[in-house]
């Protein structure tokens, strides 16, 4: 596909009032001064074709500025362009407008943002179909690489460069790459099959989840370390003194156990007294009890009331928060009904007066607009009839119109009636409820006024000595503090504490051996850690030999396509892949090499001419690859004397000093 520019017309597009440039599909030079219109031409086409511009943004200044860079209003911005596409022309145009509105009760129109519309072959578009149809016919990314020169090796990421180059090579099966180089043939076993790209991040992934299980091993290894005491000397002596302090407390036990006797009596008479003691305390409280039933249940009943002379209020304020907004509503409803009522009787009257138009005959004599002769009489009438016919259907219309609205606007009153009659029932309702609540609250204060009165009244004082199963307690419990109370001989405590203190010595020697035990047992699993980080770290050697395969594969592959991908270029060779120093593997890459007299240097540290020779060579091999082409703009021509050959259209943008205004040379 071949697409060639016609001509360009740009009206009220930046600081261009209004260009037309005819290029009849011819290469073209434009020359003017800084800051002239030059690069201003270019982003107008990209807008017309994708809404950026030459710097591939989408939100840019369109509007032309006054001279206090102020937005100039009320301009209409339009961008029209013929292409010619396989010598069939192709029309586009797209317009910006200003959308200017004016509320109801402002007496001015406010700025409300901007219209675009567009245009397909003359035909009103759609954005979406507009946008679509551009894409049916050019990828928008391929049209920027094969239209600016410096787009495919300086705005493309490396990755997608590189795609494209790979796609341009010869196709080659993974297949036939491992058959090329033996050394690869343990590829064919691990893919299983996986595509390259997919087992290399099966890999990967495999390497971190193992460094990470390898990583954890180690400090798992120094915890260990650190809990293991130094070699402890004397744990022979250790086992005979623990043996000696068992035998030891076994004496104690049998002391204990011959002198607690009595020591017991006494504790049982002790636990009675506490039984007892206890049973007094829960007699008394029932006794408290029965005597304070009535008025615990008056209290209930007092606590009750203030509940529900709280939650009566709280209803009562939340209805009228109720009140209030459908008062609100219904004010705003019967403004609003007002508001429509002025409206109907306006659009009656409108209707009347459409109703009762008639048509007027015009004096003006029936003449043709060649000869300037008084047309037949039959011709007048079919004119008349003509007239008559319009006449009708334009009253027609405009009667339907506001019949319309007049429909809609007792539509809305209707509903508006509606809203109010049903707000005014619910406010009549919620007042019944307040008033209810009212009265219940007047009369349930009056019913707690009397029982917090009653419940100010002193309690009667309880006697415990009315009740016979109190005194009969109290008797045993004197009873019992008399025997308690005489002395006895009790050597318990002193051989307790004999018996703790061996204890203490018996169970430090215990933990002195339980340390040489668990000192066995971590030395054991340190070597155990040991092995597993040996374990895995063959484990992460071995997937990196097969990362390493698939870094040799890449190489293979790209040795393979290298001349079928380089055959396409005349000036300029790209370098795919280079040694990454870090971990001496490869690292992929696409980088353009530019023929500099002879030897390559970086596309990156060419001059302005290299750079720009190397983007027509792609350009180029660009076209034959998509097989289409479309005009090249280069901007900064001034700084390349010569370009290489290219069946493009080329327009040509130079800075020329002289010239204040933008000229063009075809």
């Amino acid at each position: 596909m071949n697409i060639k520019l016609n001509w360009l017309r740009i009206k009220h597009f930046k600081g261009i009032p209004d260009l037309l440039i005819d290029l009849s599909g011819q290469n073209a030079f434009f020359y003017a001064a800084n800051g002239k219109g030059k690069t201003t031409t270019y982003d107008a086409f990209l807008w017309l074709l994708f809404g950026k511009d030459s710097s591939d943004r989408t939100s840019f200044q369109v509007k032309p500025l006054d001279g206090n860079n102020q937005e100039i209003h009320h301009l209409q911005t339009e961008v029209e362009a013929e292409f010619s596409i396989d010598g069939k022309p192709l029309r586009l145009k797209k317009m910006q407008e200003e959308d200017w509105q004016t509320p109801r009760g402002c007496p001015e129109p406010i700025l409300k943002g901007n219209n675009t519309s567009y245009w397909w072959d003359e035909v009103p578009a759609k954005a979406g179909e507009y946008k679509k149809k551009i894409g049916e016919l050019l990828d928008e990314n391929v049209f920027r690489m094969i239209t600016n020169p410096l787009y495919f090796n300086s705005s493309l990421k490396w990755q997608e460069r590189r795609n494209i180059i790979m796609e341009m090579g010869e196709a080659i099966s993974d297949e036939q790459v491992i058959a090329s180089d033996k050394k690869l043939s343990k590829l064919a076993e691990l893919l299983n099959g996986r595509t390259i790209e997919q087992y290399k991040k099966v890999a990967s992934d495999k390497i971190v989840a193992l460094k990470k299980e390898r990583d954890d091993k180690k400090p798992r290894i120094d915890e260990l370390m650190l809990g293991i005491p130094h070699e402890v000397t004397g744990y022979t002596a250790t086992e005979q003194e623990l043996k000696q302090q068992q035998e030891m407390l076994s004496g104690i036990e049998l002391r204990l156990s011959s002198s607690n006797k009595k020591a017991n009596e006494y504790q049982v008479k002790r636990q009675e007294l506490y039984r007892l003691e206890s049973q007094l305390d829960v007699l008394k409280k029932q006794i408290e009890t029965d005597a304070g039933a009535d008025r615990l249940k008056l209290q209930q009943t007092k606590n009750s009331k203030v509940s529900e002379i709280a939650e009566l209020r709280g209803e009562i304020e939340t209805l009228k928060s109720s009140i209030s907004r459908w008062e609100q509503s219904i004010s705003f409803c019967e403004n609003d009904r007002t508001n429509l009522l002025a409206e109907w009787k306006e659009l009656s009257a409108i209707k009347k007066d459409i109703a009762t138009e008639q048509f007027v005959e015009p004096n003006s004599s029936f003449s043709c607009p060649t000869c300037k002769q008084a047309l037949p009489v039959s011709d007048k009438v079919a004119k008349l009839k003509e007239m008559q016919d319009n006449f009708e259907t334009y009253k027609q219309d405009r009667l339907k119109n506001v019949i319309d609205l007049i429909e809609s606007n007792v539509k809305k009153g209707k509903l508006n009636a509606g809203v109010i009659e049903s707000q005014k029932e619910f406010t009549k309702q919620a007042q019944e409820k307040i008033d209810k609540h009212l009265s219940t609250i007047t009369f349930t204060t009056k019913e707690l006024s009397d029982i917090t009165a009653e419940l100010e009244n002193p309690a009667c004082q309880v006697d415990f000595t009315q009740s016979a199963d109190y005194n009969k307690l109290s008797a045993s419990i004197s009873a019992l503090k008399t025997e308690l109370d005489k002395p006895i001989e009790d050597t318990t405590a002193t051989l307790l504490a004999d018996k703790q203190a061996v204890q203490a010595n018996i169970d430090s020697n215990k933990d002195l051996l339980r340390g040489k035990e668990q000192a066995e047992k971590d030395k054991k699993r340190i070597e155990e850690l040991k092995e597993e980080e040996k374990r895995l770290s063959i484990q992460i050697a071995e997937f990196e030999g097969h990362k390493y395969l698939i870094e040799q594969f890449t190489v293979a592959k790209i040795n393979l396509l290298e001349d079928s991908i380089n055959s396409r270029f005349k000036h300029v060779k790209f370098k795919m892949f280079k040694e990454n120093m870090t971990n001496d593997g490869i690292q992929e890459i696409c980088e353009a090499l530019v023929n500099t007299n002879g030897s390559y240097v970086p596309f990156a540290d060419a001059n302005t001419a290299g750079k720009y020779a190397a983007g027509m060579d792609c350009i180029n091999a660009l076209n034959d690859f998509y097989g289409v082409t479309a005009p090249i703009w280069i901007d900064g021509r001034e700084s390349v004397t010569d370009l290489i050959d290219t069946n493009s259209q080329v327009i040509s943008l130079v800075v020329s000093p002289k010239d204040k205004t933008l000229r063009v040379e075809v």
